[in-house]
C-alpha cells in the first residue's frame, strides 16, 4: 500500500521538518496544514510590489497566470477541516483514483524519491551579472513556477484530503514556492538597483551633455558677437570703398575736363603762334619789296661804276 511505502527511509534527501517529525499513516491532514510555514505564501503587499516592479520593466505586464492567481485579486480561502481527518486506509482497500492530481495511483513508486534541486539557486544567480533582459526573463519564469505551484497547493488544500505522497509533494511545492519568492525578492532588488544605476548614469550623462552644450553655446555667442563686429567692419569698409570709387570717378571726370581744356588752350596757342609767324613773314616780305624798289636805282649805278672801274684798272695794270 501507499502508506507502507511512505514509512521507508529516503535515499538522497529527507522530507521537510513537518513530515520528518511524524511520518505515520495516522497523521492527519490538518496537522500538516497547521505545521506548514506561514511564510510560504507571500503577503498581498509583497505581491503588489512585485507586480508594480514588473510592470515598470519595458512596459510589460505580469503573466496572466499570476494575475489570475494573485492573492490580492481573487483567491478562494483555503478550507480548514473542522476536525482531524484520518487518512489511513484499510489494507485491502485500493486507493481512490485522484483525477485532480498529476500522479495516478498506478504510478506510485515503491520509494518516495525527493525532487532534485533546481540548477538556478541563490548561489548561482548571485555571482552572475544581471541585466534587464535576463532579469525580466528569470522573473517571468519564477512567476510561472510560483503560480503553478500555488495552483497545485490550492487545489490539494481545497480538495480537503489526499495521500501521504500528495501531502509530501505539497510540502515540497511550498518549500520551492518560498525559494521562488526569495528569488523574486532578490531579482526585484537587483532590478531596482540596476534601474537606479541606469537612472543615475543617464542623469550624469545628460548633465555632462548639458554642461558641454552650455559651454558650446557660450562659445557660439562669442563667435556670433565677433562675427557681428566683423560684419560691421566689413560694411564700413564697403562704404569707404564706395566713397573712394565715387571720388575716383569724379577725379577722372575732372581730369578729362582739365585735359580737354589744356589741349584746347595749347591748340589756340599754336594757332596764335602760327598766325604771328605768318604776319612776320608778310611784314619782312613787304619791307624787302619796299626796300628793293627804293634802293634799286642806286644799286644799279653802284654796280655800273664798279664795272667801269674794274675795266680801267685791268687796262692800266694789264
Amino acid at each position: 500500500m501507499l502508506t507502507a511505502n511512505v514509512s521507508r527511509p529516503l535515499s538522497s534527501e529527507s522530507p521537510p521538518s513537518s513530515l520528518a517529525s511524524d511520518s505515520s499513516p495516522e497523521r492527519s491532514f490538518s496537522s500538516v496544514t497547521q505545521e506548514r510555514p506561514t511564510s510560504a505564501i507571500p503577503p498581498p503587499d509583497f505581491v503588489d510590489d512585485i507586480d508594480s516592479s514588473f510592470a515598470d520593466l519595458a512596459g510589460e505586464s505580469p503573466p496572466s497566470s499570476l494575475a489570475s492567481n494573485s492573492p490580492t485579486r481573487s483567491m478562494t480561502p483555503l478550507p480548514q477541516p473542522p476536525e482531524p481527518i484520518d487518512i489511513s486506509e484499510p489494507e485491502n482497500t485500493p486507493p481512490p483514483v485522484r483525477t485532480l492530481f498529476p500522479i495516478a495511483p498506478a504510478a506510485v513508486p515503491d520509494k518516495i524519491i525527493p525532487r532534485p534541486t533546481q540548477a538556478t539557486d541563490s548561489t548561482q544567480t548571485d555571482s552572475e551579472p544581471l541585466d534587464f533582459a535576463s532579469a525580466s526573463r528569470q522573473i517571468k519564469e519564477c512567476y510561472g513556477q510560483a503560480s503553478r505551484k500555488a495552483d497545485y497547493i490550492r487545489a490539494v488544500m481545497s480538495f480537503g484530503t489526499g495521500s501521504a505522497l500528495e501531502v509530501y509533494d505539497m510540502a515540497q511545492s511550498i518549500d520551492e514556492l518560498s525559494v521562488n519568492i526569495s528569488r523574486l525578492k532578490r531579482y526585484d532588488d537587483s532590478i531596482r538597483k540596476l534601474m537606479e544605476e541606469a537612472v543615475n548614469k543617464t542623469k550624469a550623462e545628460y548633465e555632462t551633455r548639458l554642461k558641454n552644450l552650455r559651454i558650446e553655446k557660450e562659445k557660439l555667442a562669442k563667435h556670433e558677437a565677433a562675427i557681428a563686429k566683423a560684419d560691421e567692419h566689413i560694411a564700413k569698409m564697403d562704404r569707404q570703398v564706395e566713397d573712394l570709387r565715387a571720388k575716383r570717378i569724379r577725379l577722372e571726370a575732372e581730369y578729362q575736363l582739365a585735359l580737354q581744356r589744356k589741349l584746347a588752350e595749347e591748340k589756340e596757342e599754336a594757332v596764335k603762334q602760327r598766325n604771328q609767324v605768318r604776319l612776320m613773314m608778310k611784314v619782312l616780305l613787304s619791307s624787302f619789296v619796299l626796300s628793293f624798289g627804293v634802293f634799286l636805282p642806286q644799286f644799279t649805278y653802284f654796280l655800273f661804276s664798279l664795272a667801269v672801274l674794274s675795266i680801267h684798272v685791268y687796262a692800266v695794270v694789264g
